[in-house]
């Protein structure tokens, strides 16, 4: 009886696998586009004598690179180096005779288009960028409407005395060249009257320093105008996209508000039309005007509900004014009902008589405190989650809805300034980024608590909100659900959030304005699930006109490429009055921002694959045959055991017990169920795979778990029966006697288990009480006492350490996670405690070995012939009792690898691989203590059949002692104490290499792979 097999050589594939996959992803690495063109000198090798003279490509800032061409000239007039003709080339009275000659070329049917663009000159890095995005879009809704550069390689730029004379501003003088305006040309690439606007033959663009027009706009933009077109304003249509920001419209209200323009300022802006693309304040906050101090107590409406468009169009007649950008209120309304959908209540549902039907989240909110836009952000959000108005929140700020917590700070946290020297920046840089170690990674970066670096406030700001969250949940029973990062400066944004995502894992953050900035890959660990309320994404949607160009990097540049469209006429007022009434939400992904708006989908997605026509048909198609081609090689395998290898009938019904069989067939099936439940009731909540925005994928996982855990019972229970069914045929047991259920055996699930000592314990008995106990309604006490009694400790945990919530969208999704998260650690836990309780019933068994020696059938005795001499039945009973545990633990020892294969696809179904899923302390201690609980149960067993080994072995050669002198008897003992230490399979096998050592790295394995498979997804 002694197993003879060879020891087999097992890989560790669990532990190389992931070894592996780390060495292969340290080689592939991620390549960015680097171009190889050569560095140019900056010198001009031939100078430039044109009306449009400054080397500028398309994407250059127009305003940047006509300043720094300003300075040469300005410095060469000083030294009297210029050529002649370059000062009067840079007046605007020389843009004046352009203008002029080119409206006396055309016909009189033709006109020319003076496209005044209005740009944020400030010197920040982030402000040049919005420059040279601006330009690019203007450019490209020119190029959309029929237009194309004159010279693709140079602008012109020309200088006037500023500010105007007629203004008289505390005594301020107008300065020669104080005002630069660049421009440049573009033409009609075909039939004037085939472009837009219709027979218009060329288009001036001139970009306006924003800065020059404050604080008042309006009248200096008149002073342009009647500079640049004067008498020959019949032949030109004048359209100004601006301000560059919300300030820039509050100083043209404020203006208007002031009735500082004259009647010539407003005859000259007659016919005029402004489209805003940049300015996004609500009109309640624009039209805000505080009340007296007299009226403190009554807080009135500004203007009732005026607009903007209504209050410039009335105050000034023939002005045209359009906003072709949704405002704040709209896009903070669209952030709060994305909110809603992820169970962030932001608003407060209340009665008739003011009593709180449901509780609102706590959200925190940071906002910009030194712009106008940052501030009225803030104010907007509170104004929408409580349903007051603007001048409520602004003037009674205690009537503001205390679950919305405002934290301020100031724009620029990184103190970058412009100007610095070379030798300033580079040591600015090594005191930021800190040092690096040996290996090359990065140290925690310095954050000195002097200087103009402000990010050490951003810790304690942190430090304070978590603190303020503790004293929330204290007192309401939850914390902060949300939170709200309200501001135009990216950088700061994403200071922030390396600031608060530590601290807050499980909070939904969320931010206004889209930028290609956050679909980077180097900073997905920040922006990772990142909410954004964006007036626009990257592109238009479809159905609107737009040419095959590369995807804008912002939420302003395509704003600004609708209003360009719209000032051609390209595009319709009511086509960009639709746009701005439908704001986008965005969520980043691994590959990208992904758009969930109405309608959610886009082209190419898993739903559009999974239902495009016939695709349905196909998939049962493809699933049938897996299933035929699974069913036939099942059919074509011989089974050990059975005559003539097993009949067909036989094979099919041990496919049934088949883990391969069940995954190859069952996993498609959930794919596909959960694929329908996604589209057809599910549709808020994306689907997708690894992009770490869809809970789908997890709830696949968590379904094949659950169908695994039901399958490893049923697979565990019919091994088992057929094992005990082969033990007793080979140790002559009679079959057990089936019995009727009686309720006495519930009792014997939780009856002590206890044997007649007071004789030798008869085998066959120790055997039938065993296979009583592994009866159906024994274990179900068993189980159904140990699952009650951890279903209440799981519960008080629960309470304990409250589990945040799910990161699905929609009321469905997150019904439908509930559930099968439910049902998924329902069958974990049954499963767990269904190996434990087999586990610990033959660890009983191996227990009644252990305390004598046994008696065994007389056939069992008679066939030990190989013996010679024949040893009596009380020398074999130990050398039995150990051949009987090792051939029944041979069933019982690997269904410790059943749990542990299920626990690990609930891991894996927690992987940021899949959604923003994070690990709070409640579900680690559940799953930690079912794992060690499940181990312990197997290393008792272990032990138990070592101790029982150590035992026989010492009773055999204890018996070999008593046989001096008989040399026939001491070999035959010998055979046997051998036999015993060759034993090397089910819970005799070494403990390094026993199932529970080895299933221990299957989980970590899996989260090695796991890993492994997140680099090269960022990879690839």
């Amino acid at each position: 009886m002694a197993d003879d097999d060879k020891r087999k050589f097992n890989i560790p594939w669990a532990t190389l696998l992931p070894l592996i996959a780390v060495l292969g992803g340290i080689v592939a690495q991620y390549k960015p586009l680097v171009s190889t063109r050569p560095r140019v000198p900056s010198e001009k090798p031939v100078p430039v004598l044109a009306k449009q003279d400054v080397d500028a490509r398309l994407w250059q800032d127009p305003i940047g690179v006509a300043q720094k061409q300003k300075s040469v000239v300005d410095a060469q007039l000083g030294a009297a180096a210029t050529k002649n003709g370059t000062s009067e080339l840079h007046d605007i009275h020389a843009l004046v005779e352009l203008l002029h000659k080119r409206a006396t070329d055309i016909p009189d049917q033709e006109r020319i288009l003076l496209l005044a663009v209005m740009l944020d000159a400030g010197p920040y890095s982030e402000q040049g960028e919005s420059r040279l995005r601006a330009r690019q879009a203007v450019l490209e809704g020119l190029s959309e409407s029929g237009f194309v550069p004159v010279d693709g390689e140079h602008i012109g730029f020309v200088t006037a005395a500023w500010p105007p004379s007629q203004e008289g501003i505390d005594g301020m003088r107008p300065k020669e060249g104080a005002l630069l305006l660049p421009w440049e040309e573009c033409e009609a690439m075909d039939d004037p009257a085939r472009v837009y606007p219709r027979n218009t033959r060329c288009v001036v663009i001139v970009w306006l320093p924003a800065v020059s027009f404050n604080p008042y706009p309006l009248s200096r933009f008149a002073n342009i105008v009647d500079q640049l077109a004067g008498d020959i304003r019949h032949k030109i249509d004048i359209k100004l996209i601006g301000p560059a920001n919300s300030t820039g419209l509050q100083n043209m209200i404020r203006e208007v508000r002031a009735h500082t323009l004259r009647t010539k300022e407003q005859d000259s802006l007659k016919e005029i039309s402004i489209v805003s693309p940049s300015a996004t304040a609500s009109d309640e906050t624009m039209l805000f005007e505080p009340s007296p101090p007299d009226e403190a107590t009554e807080v009135r409406s500004a203007w009732g509900q005026k607009t903007v468009q209504m209050y410039l169009e009335e105050a000034v007649p023939g002005l045209k004014f359009l906003r072709t950008i949704a405002t704040d209120d709209v896009v903070l309304e669209k952030l709060i009902a994305e909110l809603a959908r992820r169970r962030v209540e932001v608003l407060g549902q209340t009665t008739r008589n003011t009593r709180q039907l449901s509780k609102p989240a706590h959200v925190v909110i940071l906002f910009e405190w030194d712009t106008p836009y940052g501030r009225s952000l803030g104010a907007t959000f509170a104004m929408q989650a409580s349903g007051q108005s603007i001048n409520e929140i602004i003037q009674q700020p205690e009537k503001r809805p205390r679950w919305i917590h405002s934290y301020r700070y100031l724009r620029g946290i990184d103190g970058q300034l412009p100007g610095l020297s070379g030798d300033q920046a580079k040591e600015n840089q090594q005191r930021e980024q800190g040092q690096k170690t040996q290996l090359g990674q990065d140290t925690v970066a310095i954050e000195a608590t002097e200087g103009l670096n402000q990010s050490d406030y951003l810790r304690r700001l942190a430090h304070q909100i978590k603190e303020d969250n503790t004293r929330w949940q204290r007192e309401d029973g939850s914390g902060i659900r949300a939170i709200g990062l309200l501001g135009s400066d990216i950088y700061d944004k994403f200071m922030i959030l390396r600031a608060l995502r530590p601290q807050f894992p499980d909070a939904v953050f969320f931010t206004n304005n889209y930028d290609a900035h956050f679909e980077r890959r180097d900073v997905w660990d920040d922006a990772h699930n990142l909410i954004i309320a964006s007036p626009f994404g990257s592109t238009l949607p479809e159905i609107y006109s737009q040419q095959h160009i590369a995807p804008f990097r912002d939420n302003n540049q395509t704003s600004m490429y609708v209003g360009t469209l719209v000032a051609t006429g390209r595009m319709k007022k009511e086509q960009a009055e639709s746009l701005s009434w439908q704001p986008r939400i965005f969520e980043i992904s691994r590959h990208g921002a992904y758009d969930l708006s109405d309608p959610w989908h886009v082209a190419g997605t898993i739903r559009d694959w999974f239902f495009a026509p016939g695709a349905i048909w196909k998939i049962i198609i493809i699933g049938l045959a897996i299933l035929a081609m699974a069913a036939l090689i099942r059919v074509s395998i011989t089974l050990s055991g059975w005559p003539g290898g097993g009949t067909v009938l036989q094979r099919l019904k041990r496919a049934l017990v088949s883990t391969t069989f069940w995954l190859v067939c069952g996993a498609p099936l959930i794919m596909f169920a959960v694929v329908l439940v996604a589209q057809y009731c599910g549709a808020e909540e994306p689907l997708a795979f690894f992009s770490g925005i869809s809970i789908w994928p997890s709830e696949m996982l968590r379904l094949t778990a659950l169908m695994l855990a039901i399958f490893f019972m049923l697979k565990a229970s019919i091994d088992l029966r057929a094992n005990a069914r082969w033990i007793g045929g080979a140790f002559d047991f009679d079959p057990l006697p089936r019995t009727p259920f009686r309720w006495r055996d519930l009792g014997l699930g939780l009856e002590h288990w206890q044997m007649d000592e007071s004789g030798k314990i008869s085998t066959e008995e120790a055997w039938y009480a065993y296979l009583c106990r592994n009866k159906f309604w024994p274990r179900f006490i068993r189980i159904g006492v140990l699952f009650a009694l951890y279903s209440v400790f799981t519960v008080t945990i629960f309470r304990l350490f409250p589990q945040p919530l799910p990161p699905a969208r929609g009321e469905l999704s997150l019904q439908f996670d509930t559930v099968v998260s439910i049902l998924a650690a329902t069958g974990m836990m049954i499963l767990s405690f269904y190996v434990i309780d087999a586990i610990q019933v033959t660890r009983n068994f191996i227990h009644i070995f252990r305390r004598q020696a046994t008696k065994w059938s007389p056939a069992l005795i008679d066939r030990s012939w190989h013996l010679s001499p024949p040893l009596t039945e009380e020398e074999l009973s130990r050398y039995h009792q150990i051949y009987l545990v090792a051939y029944r633990t041979q069933a019982v020892a690997p269904l410790i690898w059943y749990p542990l294969i299920v626990l690990t696809l609930l891991v894996i179904a927690r992987s940021s691989l899949f959604d923003n899923w994070t690990w709070p302390a409640s579900v680690i201690l559940i799953y930690a203590i079912i794992a060690v609980w499940m181990l312990a149960s197997a290393i008792l067993l272990t032990q138990a059949a070592r101790q029982l080994t150590k035992i026989a072995l010492g009773d055999l050669r204890l018996g070999r002692f008593r046989q001096r002198g008989a040399e026939n008897k001491q070999q035959a003992f010998d055979e046997l104490i051998a036999d015993i230490r060759e034993l090397k399979n089910s819970a005799f096998v070494p403990l390094t290499q026993q199932p529970f050592v080895r299933a221990i790295i299957l989980p970590s394995g899996g989260l090695g792979l796991l890993a492994i498979g997140q680099r090269l997804l960022d990879i690839f």
